[in-house]
């Protein structure tokens, strides 16, 4: 993948499959696009913001690959038209348009905007692209369409379904773009059919009563688009559908989807993904509650509903048989990972399942399709409207967004607003707000300077706002920021603590990109920021006043790899959710950081600090130290939580604060969880802080805490400065400076020992149960060999020793403590069980300790760990199959050595990095399998500094025949960098996991290796020579989000 900027208006141009391709042009001013290119057909978009490049060899012959498609209200160039006012050239119906296309060859139909009341059937044999006018060019999304094909006309008197719609296509690579379909009759009457392959529908709405959209054969995709009915209103059988970011609203109660396959192992189905299913707003009464998510018209209906938001329209069955009272038995109705009143529930019917992520993954586009490459790429996906839990209302919705970056030039169609008269810009912020139209998708680029306002922003439309930035590191924050907007306002003189903002936004759907915003009245009151809206995002902003900086009062809020200031209730509000992730909270005087309140104790709202820091301002006056609160209820029912956080000085060891002096609340949820500095959870926390647990903590991640997280775009998250950490056992995660080989206990430290030494363990499982659940702990391990099947779930931090005579160092070589059993996974029925050693916790640390399972004909695991900063040091893990699972959260491994035949470093879900460690072969096979649930899930297994050995132990033919990995799931990711890769390694150096299976979803990456069995001309196709630049995403402290929590080993390197 690489990037670049250019600067021209957008071109597009396709096509066709044939050998004398005919190209077709396609203008329209974009902003940030993607591209593609393939053998057989291509699209070149170029635009003034930065764009990516993706390049691929897949063609068909069948269908030509076009990547980019855009809402267009003008034609392309050498399109055929339709208008009903006889614009120069045009046809005036669209069914004369299609009937003068020859029959082979590519063409584009353009349709100026009307109604068009007729009966379009389309049969040519070559690829047909179809837009509709839509006074949103640039984007691609359904609300702004201006054509609509129409009729009224049941399925009775056309004589069947298919031909009662005002839309029938029956052909292959076919492509239909911003165009309404409706038929108007109350029954059953079809509005769009769809007979052939490679279908593919962008911003488009289909609205009929019964049977609205047919889709028969082939493979149908949906991106951006409406579909209302009231009765089986998706419907069809032998084909594959996949619905994206799509509304599927219910005008009665009923059932949606009506599905059949030829077979148990016919690919069909519908896949619904990131969709919602909804009442239409003019649902008839008693449709909420009675939606169905489908009924099998046929056997062995198969339906999907995925990462969607199912609305209090659906029933709590979920769905319904086709005879009442007659069960299916061969259905395949699947749910996962929905969210909103009507998912999963305990009244879900016996024939649904709630499945797995690993069943969920086989239903992604690029799984469920034999070839994704006839699918254009939407430049803009409209997330649909935020879905209400049982709790809450429907609000508004951003439109889905890339990944921010800091701009130093506008992007295309930006207003501008320049102090210095830059051409065409404003000179005022608040003089290019009004400029703008109430609806549509709007950006604003603020050129350097500081701006003296009051800005209001009210507008429908979305809206994105830019301050230059020439910050090209690829962070984004707000250090570099040169745009400040400020003002001196009282709130008591103005009358209201909002009206003394200047910056207030009252509105849904708005972007703050590099602007820093102050409040300069200093002795009391003033707001800098005030937010009533939701899904509103702030990204490397820079906030600052002396009391009430920010007031998050209404919506969901982000904020990122941000700076907020402030003395006093400096983060206030209530009725709102406010995440705040990477971001910088500096007091600058004694006083309280948040004030919250909630409605109600059923109320979602909450404010959420994610790995954040809360420090003293270099402006703070003196005494500040140790007296700032987290935060005091302000109203009722107040909710923060802070995780993963750093916590200096700066805090109280009380923690937070009373409203009213001696009135301590009773309905506060103030939350701490896994925190770290000199301010973390103490026993002096006030009684009505919780120090909760990881199952708690869960709750308030990003994506169990906001509805939907598709508004919220994606920057890499900034790395904050590091703070002096506590050096007591509170059960925050421990944050390590050193640690070296002992043989004697540490302070404190429950003692395990089989020659019953006075107050020790015989066993090491009786010293782990006789921990409290909760506080920091040390165990240490005399030597032995301890037949053990040991399992450790306790919450708080845990540091294992074994007793080894290599003191001032670290590494296995002097172990003198084994755990060990002789146990197939087989046997007991799953991998982990077979484990000798299992940590089901995070923050937990192992030293010094070998493991080892003994069985040796099958899969036998040594370790499995499944939690976040496990860090393993000096230690030996051996076993046949399968020896370490690394399945969840992060793991790190330092100067150990791991052995096994096949798959021995294993497991998904987890980023693992291995540093200064043996991977010892004792036969042909694999070191790792991997996977990940997605191409941007940040996991994956990083070896560095490592060497790939033939164990002394091994079997004769094992020298060669060694591979680095093989992907166990999808999106494998391995990285081996600056190691020694030994003649153990086959020239290939990688594996599929099926022979002859090549996958196309692996990253297996290489950097500067050394040894026989390094990089080679005869690598496989699916590895990577990388480049430094690549390799330096894996460095420890680039892969991981936190180094905190890991020793620091400035120790010989055992190797």
């Amino acid at each position: 993948m690489t990037s670049g900027t250019t600067t021209s208006t957008a071109t597009v141009t396709s096509t066709t499959a044939s050998t004398s391709a005919t190209s077709v042009a396609v203008t329209a001013n974009t902003t940030t696009l993607a591209t593609e290119t393939t053998s057989s057909s291509y699209v070149t978009v170029t635009a003034t913001s930065t764009f990516q490049t993706q390049t691929s060899s897949t063609s068909s012959a069948l269908s030509p690959t076009t990547t980019v498609v855009v809402s267009l209200n003008t034609p392309p160039q050498g399109a055929i038209t339709v208008s009903q006012t006889d614009v120069n050239g045009s046809f005036s119906t669209i069914q004369a348009a299609i009937n003068s296309l020859p029959d082979a060859g590519s063409v584009v139909i353009f349709i100026y905007p009307g109604t068009y009341s007729e009966m379009v059937y389309i049969t040519r044999t070559g690829p047909l692209t179809i837009y509709g006018s839509n006074s949103n060019a640039g984007s691609l999304t359904f609300t702004e369409n201006t054509v609509t094909i129409s009729t009224t006309l049941s399925s009775t008197a056309a004589g069947g379904n298919d031909p009662s719609a005002p839309l029938r296509v029956h052909k292959n690579n076919f492509n239909l773009i911003n165009v309404n379909v409706q038929n108007l009759y109350i029954g059953s009457g079809v509005a769009v059919s769809y007979y052939g392959n490679y279908i593919g529908t962008y911003g488009c709405k289909f609205v009929a009563y019964q049977n609205t959209f047919l889709t028969e054969t082939g493979d149908h995709y949906i991106e951006n688009s409406y579909i209302e009915g009231a009765s089986d209103y998706i419907y069809g059988q032998y084909g594959r559908v996949f619905f994206q970011s799509v509304i599927v609203a219910s005008s009665r109660y009923g059932a949606i989807t009506a599905n059949g396959r030829a077979s148990a192992s016919d690919t069909g189905g519908y896949v619904f993904n990131n969709c919602e299913v909804t009442a239409s707003a003019d649902a008839a009464s008693g449709t909420i509650g009675n939606v169905y998510l489908g009924h099998p018209w046929y056997p062995y209906a198969r339906v999907v509903f995925m990462n969607s938001y199912l609305t209090n329209a659906v029933t709590a069955a979920g769905w319904a048989e086709w005879t009442t009272g007659v069960v299916p038995n061969d259905t395949s109705f699947y749910e996962f990972n929905n969210s909103g009143a009507g998912a999963w529930n305990s009244g879900r019917v016996s024939f649904a399942s709630n499945i797995t992520a690993d069943v969920a993954n086989s239903f992604l586009a690029g799984n469920f399709f034999s070839s994704t490459s006839w699918i254009l790429n939407a430049t803009a996906v409209p997330t649909p409207t935020t879905v209400p839990s049982a709790t809450t209302t429907t609000t508004a919705s951003a439109t889905a967004i890339s990944t921010f970056v800091s701009l130093s030039t506008p992007p295309v169609n930006a207003v501008t607003v320049s102090q210095t008269g830059v051409n065409g810009s404003f000179s005022t912020i608040q003089s290019a707000i009004n400029s703008l139209a109430d609806a549509g998708s709007a950006i604003i680029f603020i050129y350097p300077g500081v701006y003296t306002e009051m800005v209001y922003i009210t507008r429908t439309g979305p809206l994105t706002i830019y301050g230059y930035n020439e910050d090209g590191d690829g962070i984004l924050t707000y250090t570099d920021n040169t745009v400040t907007i400020t003002n001196n306002v009282s709130a008591v003189a103005i009358g209201q603590d909002d009206f003394s903002a200047p910056l207030r936004v009252h509105k849904d759907d708005f972007n703050l990109i590099n602007v820093n915003v102050q409040n300069q009245f200093n002795t009391g009151i003033g707001v800098a920021v005030s937010y009533y809206g939701t899904q509103i995002g702030t990204y490397g902003c820079k906030f600052y006043a002396y009391q009430d900086t920010l007031l998050t009062e209404i919506g969901e809020h982000y904020f990122v790899n941000s700076y907020i200031e402030g003395a006093i209730d400096y983060i206030f509000g209530q009725y709102s959710k406010a995440f705040f992730q990477s971001t910088i909270m500096a007091s600058t005087r004694y006083g309280y950081v948040t004030a919250n309140g909630r409605a109600s104790p059923t109320d979602t709202g909450a404010y959420v600090f994610n790995e954040c820091e809360v420090i003293v301002s270099p402006n703070a006056v003196s005494g500040t130290d140790g007296n700032v609160y987290l935060g005091r209820p302000w109203g009722a029912y107040a909710r923060v939580i802070y995780m993963n956080s750093g916590l200096t000085d700066a805090i109280n060891p009380a923690g937070w604060h009373v409203w009213t002096k001696g009135v301590i609340p009773n309905d506060t949820s103030f939350y701490e969880y896994n925190n770290y500095g000199l301010g973390i959870w103490n026993p002096n926390r006030v009684s009505f802080a919780t120090n909760v647990t990881e199952e708690v903590a869960n709750n308030f991640t990003l994506n169990s805490f906001f509805d939907t997280t598709s508004w919220i775009s994606n920057v890499p998250k900034n790395k904050l400065p590091s703070i002096p950490t506590a050096t007591t056992t509170a059960t925050a995660t421990p944050t390590p400076t050193n640690i070296l080989s002992i043989n004697t206990p540490p302070v404190d430290a429950v003692v395990v020992s089989q020659t019953g030494m006075n107050g020790s363990y015989s066993t090491i499982q009786a010293a782990v149960d006789s921990l409290p659940d909760a506080g920091s702990a040390v165990i240490f391990i005399y030597p032995g060999v301890y037949t053990e099947m040991v399992y450790i779930t306790r919450t708080g931090p845990l540091t294992v020793y074994g007793a080894n005579n290599d003191t001032g160092t670290i590494s296995y070589t002097g172990n003198s403590v084994t755990i060990t059993n002789n146990v197939s996974a087989v046997a007991v029925g799953h991998d982990d069980l077979s484990a000798p050693l299992r940590v089901h916790k995070s923050n937990f640390t192992l030293v010094n300790v070998n493991v080892q399972n003994q069985f040796n004909t099958g899969i036998g695991v040594a370790v499995s760990y499944y939690g976040d900063r496990i860090g393993t040091y000096g230690c030996k893990f051996y076993a046949y199959q399968d020896t370490l699972l690394t399945q969840t959260g992060q793991h790190y491994f330092f100067n150990s050595y791991i052995e096994g035949a096949v798959d021995f470093i294993f497991g998904q879900y987890s980023k693992a990095f291995f540093q200064s460690t043996i991977l010892s072969s004792i036969r042909y096979g694999y070191i790792t399998a991997n996977g990940r649930n997605s191409s941007t899930d940040p996991g994956g297994y990083v070896f560095n500094d490592c060497e790939a050995i033939v164990s002394p132990d091994a079997v004769n033919g094992t020298v060669g025949n060694v591979y680095l990995g093989r992907p166990w799931r999808p999106y494998a990711r391995v990285v081996y960098m600056n190691s020694d890769l030994t003649d153990a390694i086959n020239p290939a150096g990688w594996h599929e996991w099926s022979t002859g299976v090549y996958p196309n979803y692996t990253t297996y990456y290489e950097y500067n290796n050394y040894g026989a069995g390094s990089w080679n001309s005869n690598r496989v196709s699916f590895a990577e020579n990388i480049t430094e630049e690549i390799a330096a995403n894996f460095t420890l402290d680039n892969f991981f989000d936190s180094i905190s929590w890991i020793y620091d080993l400035d120790l010989i390197v055992t190797k």
